[in-house]
């Protein structure tokens, strides 16, 4: 739910607040079920693991050491102590790539393309899950690239800003690209 806009955290504020005031987690847990793509048979999705698989056979992935664990999950405790007594190490990084049985002899490298036909790359000032300096290196490394900043929070732009949208929509139906250092707010 921290994924989305104020109206999905409100949703999320309400189904803890529904929890713990009525002692009920179903809220919770159709919102556990969602993200986590099970169906009303039970069934999930592989989604998750594909997603472990594609994460720890990339390049980039991180495997943490036991000294660097220990301190963030200190930090974690002290900063947040009624969410830390709860963490463990699993909890820290996503996925956890110790156990996965093969790992990349690649390193990771900077792009830089030239030569491309025009790129525009969007990006949320406040993303949880794909963070605004990832769009600007990514904008950086190819030589024809326009970084649309979107401002606000949640993950993605498109969609959740008229003016981001409207750019897009522009761009992809007539490749009129948004002038450079454009940033829009969010709905």
């Amino acid at each position: 739910m921290l994924y989305g806009d104020k109206k999905s955290w409100e949703y999320l504020r309400n189904a803890v607040g529904w929890a713990m005031l009525r002692g009920k987690g179903d809220y919770l847990l159709d919102m556990a079920d969602g993200y986590n793509g099970r169906d009303t048979d039970g069934h999930y999705s592989n989604m998750f693991d594909a997603y472990t698989a594609i994460h720890c056979a990339d390049p980039g992935a991180e495997t943490p050491s036991a000294e660097r664990l220990q301190a963030a999950l200190a930090k974690v405790r002290e900063q947040a102590p009624l969410v830390g007594a709860h963490f463990t190490e699993k909890d820290l990084f996503d996925p956890d790539c110790r156990s996965w049985p093969t790992h990349s002899t690649e390193q990771p490298h900077v792009v830089k393309a030239t030569g491309s036909a025009p790129i525009l790359v969007v990006g949320s000032t406040g993303d949880p899950a794909t963070p605004y300096a990832w769009a600007e290196k990514v904008a950086a490394g190819f030589a024809n690239a326009t970084l649309l900043t979107r401002e606000g929070d949640g993950h993605t732009g498109y969609g959740k800003s008229t003016c981001i949208t409207n750019a897009v929509n522009t761009f992809l139906t007539d490749g009129t690209m948004p002038a450079a250092g454009t940033r829009c707010p969010t709905d």
